[in-house]
């Protein structure tokens, strides 16, 4: 009887099989006889296997090698056992039912559905001659101009007492006529 290598688990499990009906093996056996042909590796996961189970049956021993080892680039899923399915589905219907709890234990979902609080002022749109009476109460006002009240003044002053750098030329204002002449030169 050849050790698990880790390789084509089905093959093994069959071998394993035909040697426990020839030697009689009865069933509460059948485990601690397949784990001593194991490899070191595949003797490490089916420690940790005993770690995770309360009790390592043989067919729970097959069942989770074949899972563990079943080359998955081969389609396994249409060969699986009723109880795979069954165990899977349970799997999927307790993260379901938990996604579900915490979608509805939000903080933010409320009984209508939506997700503002009804204790807040809903939302309501005003025409534009409302909205100019209001601005004239000084309950509304346009936010561009709230944040440009707000900023600082982008002056600096230099130690001279001017607004601007010495060291660029002083702006000089052109009459309309030597405006035209220079943008004709593209000067300006």
């Amino acid at each position: 009887m050849r050790k698990f290598d880790g390789k084509d688990p089905v093959n093994w499990i069959r071998q394993m099989e035909q040697y426990f009906d020839i030697h009689g093996v009865p069933l509460l056996q059948k485990v601690c006889i397949a784990s001593s042909y194991l490899e070191p590796d595949q003797f490490l996961w089916y420690k940790g296997l005993c770690s995770c189970n309360k009790l390592v049956t043989w067919p729970i021993l097959k069942e989770e090698m074949i899972a563990y080892y079943e080359d998955t680039k081969r389609n396994t899923f249409f060969r699986a056992t009723p109880q795979q399915l069954e165990r899977v589905k349970g799997l999927c219907d307790i993260l379901e039912s938990k996604i579900m709890a915490t979608m509805n234990s939000t903080p933010h979902s409320y009984e209508d559905g939506s997700s503002v609080s009804p204790s807040l002022p809903q939302p309501t749109r005003v025409t534009p001659q409302q909205l100019e009476e209001k601005r004239e109460k000084g309950t509304c006002y346009k936010v561009e101009s709230k944040i440009m009240a707000t900023r600082k003044s982008t002056t600096h002053n230099y130690k001279d007492g001017s607004v601007s750098t010495s060291s660029l030329p002083k702006p000089t204002r052109f009459a309309p006529q030597k405006l035209e002449e220079k943008r004709e030169k593209g000067i300006c």
